[in-house]
């Protein structure tokens, strides 16, 4: 086969991919979270709320995504003060900031988990 027939070959190939792509059915568009059904969670007021212990339970996930840089996480944690919204503002600065020899997607990824952590202990 002559290397004519090849790029034909290779070209026929390229748009049956093509218009197949453009040709497949459209799923929907996902729903809105609010729209879903959520397990029910209890609301707590900011007294009944441990915030010691979940600062503890914060750095300890620090200690263990970066368990020789997490010293500067930890500085964060302690100088919050109690208060959801001063949780959520030093959660988001952790997902921002720059450690030396930190991927920046472990601080990502560190910052959703205790994201998760606080929204499960706060409601």
């Amino acid at each position: 086969m002559s290397t004519w027939a090849w790029v034909a070959v290779v070209a026929g190939l390229i748009l049956i991919i093509v218009i197949y792509i453009v040709s497949r059915p459209r799923l929907p568009p996902l729903t809105k979270k609010a729209s879903l059904p959520t397990p029910e969670t209890v609301t707590r007021t900011l007294e009944e709320i441990d915030w010691t212990g979940l600062r503890r339970r914060l750095e300890q996930l620090a200690d263990a995504a970066l368990p020789e840089r997490s010293k500067k996480v930890k500085e964060l944690l302690q100088a919050t003060p109690p208060g959801r919204d001063s949780y959520i503002q030093t959660i988001d600065r952790i997902a921002n900031m720059s450690i030396l020899f930190v991927d920046p997607a472990r601080l990502t990824a560190l910052a959703g988990r205790m994201r998760r952590t606080l929204d499960q202990e706060t409601g």
